[in-house]
């Protein structure tokens, strides 16, 4: 998942609520922004990173 902003404006927010979040194989969730903010909201009872 990504979220961005290539310009002045902000990247937004992105919310994920969910019962598991896996992250494997190299999976990525990033925020890029030049021209100011962008918020990332996980919320899960089990986070896996592998």
């Amino acid at each position: 998942m990504t979220l961005s902003s290539s310009d002045t404006g902000s990247a937004g927010n992105l919310f994920v609520d969910a019962d598991r979040i896996f992250l494997n194989n190299q999976g990525k969730i990033r925020a890029d922004t030049s021209g100011g903010s962008g918020n990332l909201n996980l919320r899960s009872p089990i986070l896996t990173l592998g």
